[in-house]
């Protein structure tokens, strides 16, 4: 049995996706925490459309105090809840890339926050090319 505690940042706990792979991991023993994105959500798979820039900025204050808790690392699920990660003084960074948010309208912020985390984790091999930084590639269902 593991002893790792993570807090995740995700846009919605709702993709099945991120809750495949939190069922995963909780198979493997590992403690998770998850903060998503306060607001409106959209239900299609992590999507993160209907929410303003103000609904991200909102979820910082919650993921700043949450790192000062009992956690071993911060994993960032979907670029656009990286800043939050990098931004907080306390834990290592795990950034996991989804595809969108690193060739989509806001992949900028994906590629800027992808320099400072500790690790990244994309989907494919195109992604990991496209990115420039050595990352992991696991592709969706493989975890």
């Amino acid at each position: 049995m593991s002893d790792l505690r993570v807090l995740n940042l995700v846009p919605s706990e709702a993709s099945r996706f991120f809750q495949q792979q939190i069922d995963t991991l909780d198979s493997l023993g590992v403690e998770s925490t998850t903060l998503s994105v306060p607001g409106r959500r959209e239900y299609d798979d992590g999507e993160t459309s209907g929410r303003s820039v103000l609904d991200y900025a909102r979820l910082y204050p919650h993921a700043l105090a949450a790192s000062f808790g009992d956690y071993d690392l911060i994993h960032a699920n979907y670029g656009l809840t990286a800043p939050h990660a990098i931004c907080q003084p306390n834990l290592p960074v795990v950034l996991s890339l989804w595809g969108t948010d690193l060739f989509g309208k806001y992949g900028r912020v994906s590629r800027f926050c992808a320099r400072w985390a500790d690790e990244v984790v994309v989907m494919s091999p195109e992604m990991a090319s496209a990115l420039g930084r050595e990352s992991h590639v696991i592709p969706t269902g493989s975890i």
